[in-house]
């Protein structure tokens, strides 16, 4: 099992190819991670793991479960810390409603969650860069001590989105992983407004995904 992103740039300069890809292994092989994602791309036949460092939960009256997952250069950049990773990763889970402990996702189709992944730019001259996964998720919320436990299961993510000089290297994926969350409605929010900033900052940036994508503001903001 290998890295996500760890045969094709990230970036379109061979330098930068180098710095990226040395990062994220580093980054993914310190930290203690809060989730451990196993991605399967459709398209490439690989399967990757993806590690984040920091997942925050916020829950609503009506149900609804907020969840951002974080990698270190992401949470770095929300508390003010400088770091050298050249992208920032920043994954939203939402749940609209919690299935029942003996319900199964019974066939791939079968989900209760919308996911957005971002990849930006952590670079002065690539902070409005941002490439974002879109999909849907069959998830699992179990309440825990400090916050809640989550299993996803039939997972299925595609790019949606790119502005700037961020690359796609792994395509349509299907994905499954466990995650532990502390509660934290703050962070979610200022995790999810830090995506909203880029957004808003790169308009006029070039399309590489197609002629009309543009990344979307996160579900939970879009209300």
């Amino acid at each position: 099992m290998k890295n996500a992103f760890p045969t094709t740039s990230l970036f379109r300069g061979a330098a930068l190819m180098a710095i990226a890809l040395g990062a994220l292994a580093a980054g993914c092989a310190s930290e203690a991670p809060h989730s451990q994602l196993t991605l399967t791309s459709v398209e490439h036949d690989r399967t990757f793991a993806q590690q984040f460092s920091h997942a925050f939960v916020s829950r609503d009256p009506d149900g609804t479960t907020d969840l951002v997952l974080l990698d270190r250069a992401a949470e770095g950049a929300l508390i003010g810390t400088k770091g050298n990773a050249p992208v920032r990763q920043i994954m939203h889970l939402r749940v609209l409603w919690n299935p029942k402990r003996d319900q199964k996702a019974e066939h791939n189709s079968a989900s209760n969650a919308t996911l957005h992944w971002y990849v930006m730019g952590n670079t002065p001259d690539s902070s409005c860069h941002i490439l974002e996964y879109a999909g849907t998720a069959f998830v699992l919320v179990n309440d825990s001590e400090d916050g809640v436990d989550l299993t996803i299961r039939n997972a299925a993510i595609k790019p949606v989105a790119c502005r700037g000089d961020l690359q796609d290297p792994v395509g349509s994926c299907t994905m499954a992983g466990a995650i532990h969350a502390t509660a934290n409605r703050r962070r979610v929010r200022e995790a999810l407004n830090s995506v909203c900033t880029v957004v808003s900052a790169n308009d006029n940036l070039p399309r590489t995904l197609s002629s009309t994508a543009r990344p979307e503001r996160p579900s939970s903001l879009a209300r």
